[in-house]
């Protein structure tokens, strides 16, 4: 058999089972789709504030362990939308300067995404993604220790920040209703943060949380 033949046999093989993965993800997925999940997930992040409180001072909020909920309606075969929301609860300190290594207590952050998805009609039951949207964060909860109000600073709140946030997955389906999801997401996120006090905030800094979010959870198809 020549050469040519042979990579002719090859391409038509390939071509073949290219065709059939993807016809068994068209038959799993139709538009109209939902998929509700839920992951377990891990925000990473080493984020520092502008100086505060006319100190070289920084506040620097820790990555932590959260929970996610999800939900992707499906626009197609391979197309879907999914909006996202956890929330985690984070450390606070100081970092550098004068107050270096002061804990200044705790808070809850929530990040939120709506992403356009494409998965990538290939591999059977196995079925990565990638994603692209926009991203937003809110601080609430915090409990600040008595160190950080010997300085006045009685609670860390702050406005609703907004950027964009890029996505890959990996979706595993175990029958037609129920899958394995894995995902990690980018997120550029600048927020404005105020140090409350009992009367007018103390300091307003800009914090880019920039996190790296780790899930591993589970999804139902409807």
């Amino acid at each position: 058999m020549s050469q040519t033949v042979r990579t002719k046999g090859m391409l038509a093989g390939f071509a073949i089972v290219v065709l059939v993965a993807g016809a068994g993800v068209a038959a799993a997925q139709q538009q109209g789709d939902w998929h509700l999940g839920m992951r377990a997930v891990f925000v990473d992040t080493d984020a520092l504030s502008e100086p505060v409180l006319d100190t070289t001072s920084r506040l620097a909020v820790d990555g932590a362990l959260g929970l996610e909920f999800d939900a992707t309606y499906m626009l197609g075969h391979n197309w879907g939308l999914e909006l996202m929301a956890m929330a985690a609860q984070h450390d606070l300190s100081a970092y550098s300067g004068q107050f270096d290594g002061l804990d200044v207590g705790t808070v809850w952050i929530t990040e939120t995404t709506v992403t356009l998805r494409y998965i990538v009609p290939l591999f059977g039951s196995w079925r990565p993604y990638l994603g692209a949207g926009v991203a937003g964060t809110y601080f609430f909860e915090s409990d600040t220790t008595d160190e950080a109000g010997d300085l006045g600073v009685d609670s860390v709140e702050s406005n609703f920040g907004y950027g964009f946030v890029g996505q890959v997955g990996l979706l595993h389906r175990f029958n037609d209703r129920w899958m394995l999801t894995l995902d990690v997401k980018w997120l550029d996120l600048p927020v404005d943060v105020d140090l409350e006090s009992s009367g007018p905030p103390l300091d307003t800094v800009e914090i880019d949380l920039d996190p790296i979010v780790v899930g591993l959870g589970a999804a139902y198809r409807f």
